[in-house]
């Protein structure tokens, strides 16, 4: 009973609603409809309702309000007569049902309702469950095709088997070997540039080192003589104590002086040899690399053998000795569901006061405007959830 009342509030209500300036008629399906609909609400928008006159211009119509604790589900849509926009083979006219927080698709994604374009007369909300599925093979036993092959025997088979030909095949397989005898072995010597001092051919330069000595000049010297002279009388005076007559110079002796003058000498006092050596870059090995290149040489090894006996039968006479029956069946396949997939579309439970968004959408070919026919109605399951 409560279940009843909680439907019929929501009957009521958005009845209400929906009343005169929506732009679309809204109303609760009577007892009958539900029976085989399965909703409770039907909005029925058609083509006096969209008023637009720009081309390629949509037209939303917020033709159904909802309230907060209700459920909203959008159970189908059916398109009672086609829209007719455009005078051409072009012309569009596409649905979508759905609200501004959800998104414009939440209900229903795009969907063509005009008659120059391929046209959906039914479709089911986007509040179903999906199916995964999978490809099963199996074999059709009712009709297979039959082959009998028969055995038969020589008369004299049996004597026939004391001397069989055999005849053994060796099955071999290609290996592919590397042949040792003769490797290709390359070295490669690595190196790195080192640059030495070349002691062929050194620049050599001598400093040397001197000292300003001076010295005597000899080479000219400036003598000067120097008579010692002693004052005495001549030998035939008088006794020289009581002389008297003419008194005499005596050289006593003669002093020569020789005066030499200072010549600065650079005496040397030690020599520098500086050895100026060029640089000359030597490659010294710093390792060396062999490769050994081996040719590859097919050799065929034994895997198996197989060992084949002929009988030579002795006799024309040939028995039945058995039959083989071989049953033949062709494969079939069939699908099958494997697992049901929840969607998150289509189906909502409100936490506010809101509106469902009917929008449609023309191409560049016409404006909604232009359509002078078309009836398209959304079959709507809408229950109010008491606290």
């Amino acid at each position: 009973m409560k279940k009843l009342t909680a439907i019929l509030m929501a009957t009521l209500l958005v009845g209400w609603l929906a009343g005169p300036g929506w732009g679309a008629s809204v109303r609760p399906i009577t007892i009958q409809e539900r029976s085989y609909a399965g909703a409770t609400h039907v909005v029925t928008i058609d083509h006096s309702d969209l008023t637009e006159t720009n081309a390629d211009t949509a037209q939303a119509l917020t033709s159904l309000a909802v309230t907060s604790k209700q459920r909203v589900e959008l159970v189908a849509m059916e398109l009672v007569t086609a829209f007719n926009a455009g005078n051409n083979a072009t012309g569009s006219v596409a649905v979508t049902v759905g609200d501004g927080a959800a998104g414009a698709d939440f209900y229903l994604d795009s969907t063509e309702l005009n008659s120059n374009m391929t046209e959906i007369w039914q479709k089911y909300g986007r509040a179903w469950q999906g199916t995964t599925t999978e490809t099963i093979n199996y074999a059709k036993t009712n009709d297979p095709t039959v082959t009998v092959s028969y055995i038969t025997m020589d008369a004299d088979m049996l004597a026939a088997t004391n001397d069989p030909a055999v005849a053994v095949t060796l099955n071999t397989e290609a290996i592919n070997v590397a042949d040792t005898n003769d490797p290709a072995v390359a070295v490669t010597l690595n190196t790195e540039a080192i640059n030495v001092a070349d002691t062929n051919d050194p620049a050599v330069a001598v400093t040397l080192n001197t000292e300003t000595i001076n010295v005597a000049d000899t080479n000219d010297p400036a003598f000067v003589i120097t008579l010692h002279t002693a004052k005495g009388y001549d030998s035939t005076g008088a006794a020289i104590t009581n002389a008297a007559g003419e008194e005499v110079e005596w050289v006593t002796n003669v002093l020569v002086t020789a005066t030499l003058t200072a010549k600065a000498v650079d005496l040397p006092t030690n020599a520098t040899a500086t050895a100026t050596l060029t640089a000359k870059a030597v490659d010294l090995p710093t390792n060396a690399t062999a490769t050994a290149t081996l040719t590859a040489k097919a050799v065929d090894l034994p895997t198996n053998a197989t060992a084949t006996a002929t009988l030579t039968p002795s006799a024309e006479n040939r028995y039945l000795i058995g039959a083989t029956a071989t049953a033949t069946v062709t494969k079939g396949s069939l699908t099958a569901v494997t697992a049901l997939v929840d969607n998150t579309y289509g189906r909502k439970v409100y936490t506010a006061d809101d509106t469902v968004d009917f929008t449609f959408t023309p191409n560049s070919e016409n404006a909604l405007s232009e359509n002078s026919a078309g009836e398209v109605r959304f079959y709507f399951r809408i229950v109010s959830i008491n606290p």
